[in-house]
């Protein structure tokens, strides 16, 4: 599914995975080549340590905000980057979003948001004032 972030259980199956691959690989080297166990157990610490690191980075992650607030987006003004017949991007606030507008809009022109978005689409009109758009 396109924007969505990875579950907390989905990135510790990855993690084990993984974790699972590097057993399998060092422990065939044992056993075949026969690696001494003294440089086996701070190969398998430094495996564990990555992964222990890898994966509370990536919970962090998960639990971070979004960067923008799209709750705050209705009203404000900006540009139309493509031609909005009926469906392109504006940018708005420094940020570009996918726009629909009633009426076809050109690139270049000003356009205000006349709602709070629809998931991660704008409902946008002309901006019938000649001003700079509100972008940061």
């Amino acid at each position: 599914m396109v924007g969505s972030l990875p579950s907390t259980g989905n990135i510790r199956a990855r993690i084990l995975f993984t974790y699972g691959c590097y057993l399998v690989i060092v422990l065939t080297l044992w056993a075949y080549v026969r690696i001494n166990p003294v440089y086996l157990v701070p190969v398998l610490a430094v495996l564990a340590a990555t992964g222990y690191y890898s994966y509370r980075m990536n919970v962090r992650l998960l639990r971070t905000h979004p960067a923008f607030d799209a709750t705050g987006v209705a009203g404000r003004k900006g540009i139309a980057l493509t031609d909005l017949t009926p469906e392109g991007l504006v940018r708005v606030r420094g940020e570009v979003w996918k726009a629909r507008s009633t009426v076809p809009l050109q690139k270049g022109e000003h356009v205000k948001v006349l709602s709070p978005p629809e998931g991660l689409v704008l409902s946008v009109g002309p901006d019938g004032v000649d001003e700079q758009p509100d972008t940061p």
